[in-house]
């Protein structure tokens, strides 16, 4: 059965993803000092600021174009690798459901997609390569098919969850790939990736948990 979910259900699932990332903001920096820069935490609190005061002023009247200018918005003021990707990934899924007061299960499936698709393309990264991507790209498949299967809202976002976090864990053993980490070579094996666990984070936020 599909679910109608509205304006106040997005601004309410923002909120909490902007909670959740100020409380994980020290957690983020420690798991991103043994891979890069160590600066994802000051980014998180950035775009977890940037959250509160958009969608404290937005009554997302218009879904799509409240996360499309959510989207420019994070771009500006956490201009960094994963904020850039954020922000692309918001833009990308808010131009799916342009013009929508209400959204539908097969809306929040489009919008995961595009913002899967916006993430490689942006990145240039792909699976395997142990970024946000290994914990985004199985999360949205598994959402999606369940979705298409009838599946409900909460079943589906529970599976897509345990996707996100078993791809997340796939990876952790493995060197990185891309960016600063790549540098690092075998020192990488065994560390959770920084921008894989950020979109697990948002998604327990989103569905809720």
């Amino acid at each position: 059965m599909d679910v109608v979910i509205s304006g106040k259900n997005v601004r309410e699932s923002l909120i909490r993803v902007s909670d959740a990332l100020f409380e994980n903001a020290d957690y983020l920096t420690s798991l991103d000092q043994k891979l890069g820069d160590g600066d994802i935490g000051i980014t998180m609190t950035k775009i977890a600021r940037t959250l509160k005061s958009y969608v404290t002023e937005q009554p997302f009247e218009d879904i799509g174009k409240s996360l499309v200018e959510l989207g420019l918005v994070i771009n500006r003021n956490a201009p960094s690798s994963i904020g850039t990707l954020l922000s692309t990934a918001i833009l990308r899924a808010g131009k799916v459901v342009i013009n929508k007061k209400e959204i539908s299960t097969g809306d929040l499936a489009a919008m995961l997609d595009a913002a899967n698709n916006g993430i490689k393309e942006r990145g240039k990264s792909k699976l395997g390569d142990k970024t946000i991507i290994d914990a985004l790209d199985p999360a949205s498949k598994t959402f999606s098919e369940l979705i298409n299967e009838g599946v409900n809202l909460n079943d589906a976002s529970m599976k897509a969850l345990q996707s996100a976090e078993d791809g997340r864990d796939r990876v952790t053993g493995l060197e990185s790939r891309v960016g600063r980490a790549s540098w690092l070579g075998e020192r990488t094996k065994g560390c959770i990736d920084p921008g894989a666990e950020v979109f697990v984070i948002i998604l327990k936020s989103i569905i809720g948990i």
